[in-house]
C-alpha cells in the first residue's frame, strides 16, 4: 500500500534530505517536503532499485528550493533525475549546470521517461531545464527562465506527444520548447 514519506530539514520528518526521503520510499509512494528551506543536494536521483510512480512534492503551503550552487558558484549538473510514472508538483530548481539533454533541471534518467510536472519553477541554470521525458508525459503550470548557454526550455525531442499546459517561458537562451 502507498505510503507517505516526509522530508524536514530539522529533523522531525521520516528524512532531512530529500534524496534520503527518495532512498526510503517504495514504488507508488509519495515524498513530501514539508518545509519551504533551500536543499544544497546536488543531483537528487531514482537510484537502486530504481522505483517508478513516484510523487516528488512540495507540501501544501510550502515552497522547497533546490539550488545547485557549492562553495557560492552553480557547479552541479542535474537538480533531478526522474524515473518513469514521477509526479513532480511545486518545486523551485535553480543553479544548476547541464549541458542539452544532461539536463540542469529536470531530466529522465538514463532514457525517454512519462513524467508529470506540475507548478514548478525552474531558472537560472544552463543546459536544458526539462529533459527525456517521453509520450505521455504532461507539463503544466511551470515557469521557466534565464536558461543560458543555448539551453532548451522544454526539449520534447522529435515525434513526441507531450502535453504542455499553462506554462510560461521567457529568457531562454536555446529553443524554448
Amino acid at each position: 500500500m502507498p505510503t507517505t514519506v516526509t522530508v524536514k530539514k530539522d529533523g522531525s520528518g521520516d528524512a532531512t534530505t530529500i534524496q534520503a526521503g527518495l532512498n526510503l520510499a517504495s514504488t507508488g509512494d509519495t515524498v513530501e517536503i514539508q518545509d519551504s528551506g533551500t536543499y544544497y543536494e546536488g543531483e537528487i536521483k531514482a537510484v537502486s532499485p530504481v522505483k517508478s510512480n513516484i510523487t516528488l512534492k512540495a507540501a501544501a503551503g510550502q515552497t522547497p528550493i533546490i539550488d545547485g550552487f557549492i562553495d557560492g558558484s552553480p557547479n552541479r549538473t542535474v537538480a533531478i533525475e526522474f524515473y518513469t510514472g514521477w509526479v513532480i508538483e511545486g518545486l523551485t530548481i535553480r543553479n544548476f549546470t547541464g549541458t542539452g539533454k544532461n539536463a540542469a533541471g529536470l531530466v529522465g534518467n538514463g532514457n525517454n521517461r512519462t513524467v508529470t510536472i506540475d507548478n514548478c519553477t525552474i531558472h537560472s541554470c544552463t543546459g536544458d531545464a526539462i529533459a527525456r521525458a517521453k509520450d505521455p508525459s504532461t507539463i503544466k503550470n511551470c515557469t521557466i527562465y534565464n536558461i543560458t548557454d543555448g539551453g532548451m526550455g522544454i526539449d520534447v525531442g522529435t515525434q513526441r506527444n507531450i502535453t504542455i499546459k499553462n506554462c510560461l517561458l521567457y529568457d531562454i537562451s536555446g529553443t524554448g520548447i
